[in-house]
Parts: structure tokens; C-alpha cells; sequence
């Protein structure tokens, strides 16, 4: 099968509940990750177990006193091994397409450095995204900021 240079980085607290869901959206890509490296930070669920259960031979788990979703985070990316990074919080999922579709835009357009999708909000079984006048004023923000961002050697999306 057929992967792409990426290391999801997945950190999680307590999650049990969530997180099979979040592996499993990464797992059922039609273009998968080389690397799912899930950062627990500190859990006193049953969270690790799960994991372990479920995926031990798929995903590397690597485990941190409690120190907060930050912390995590940046542990992840401090130890994944392939060129590019994407992020996903363990209480969400992805599209089964979400990555062979940015990974084809990278394709297209080499020199791109930072790529975010649009997010899809389900409450209750609603969605509720903001309004897409708040997202292009968002938009226009980072623009100005992005500007001035001095980058890694890895990318980020």
C-alpha cells in the first residue's frame, strides 16, 4: 500500500471514549501516513489500554506525565521521524480523503509550506460551523501573520 512522508501526531488525556475513533480515521485513509505516533498526556482512564487493545502493531504511543494538550503536542512532533506533520485532536475525525487531497494540492503546488483544510462542526448531531464570512476574515489574518513566520524543517498541515 501505497503511503505518504507524514507523521500524524494525535495527543490525547482521558479519551477512552474518543480516541479509537480519531486512530481509526487515520487508519481508513485512502492515502495513509507513514507514521501515527498518539502522545498520552498523563491519562488515568483506560485510554492506553484501548489503544493497546486495538492498534499496538499500527500506531507508536508514547507516554508524559500530565503537562497539558501543548506539551503533548510538541512532544510528538519532537519525535516523529518523517518530513511533514498533521495534527489531530482525539476527539475528532477525519474524512477518509482528507489527506490523498492535500497531499495531491502538495503535489500540485511544491513550494506550498503550511496547508489547513476546512473543518466540518458536528454538535449534537449538528453542524455548526461559523459563518464563512468569519472564516475569510480568519483567512486574512493569517495571511498577515504567516508573513513573518519563520519555519521548521518540518511542515506542518
Amino acid at each position: 500500500m501505497n503511503t505518504v512522508p507524514i507523521s500524524v501526531v494525535i495527543p490525547t488525556y482521558n479519551r477512552e471514549n474518543k480516541i479509537l475513533n480519531a486512530i481509526s480515521s487515520v487508519l481508513n485513509q485512502t492515502l495513509p501516513p507513514k507514521e501515527i505516533i498518539v502522545v498520552d498526556d498523563g491519562s488515568t482512564d483506560c485510554t492506553i489500554s484501548k489503544i493497546q487493545q486495538m492498534f499496538s502493531d499500527k500506531i507508536r504511543i508514547l507516554s508524559l506525565e500530565h503537562k497539558g494538550v501543548s506539551h503533548a503536542r510538541n512532544w510528538g512532533v519532537e519525535n516523529a521521524k518523517e518530513e511533514w506533520i498533521a495534527f489531530l485532536d482525539s476527539d475528532d475525525e477525519w474524512l477518509s480523503e482528507k489527506l490523498e487531497k492535500q497531499w495531491k494540492h502538495l503535489e500540485e503546488h511544491p513550494k506550498t509550506e503550511i496547508l489547513q483544510s476546512q473543518e466540518i462542526w458536528i454538535r449534537n448531531g449538528r453542524r455548526v460551523n461559523p459563518p464563512i464570512r468569519l472564516l475569510k476574515r480568519m483567512e486574512k489574518s493569517l495571511n498577515k501573520v504567516w508573513n513573518f513566520v519563520v519555519l521548521p524543517h518540518l511542515q506542518f498541515f
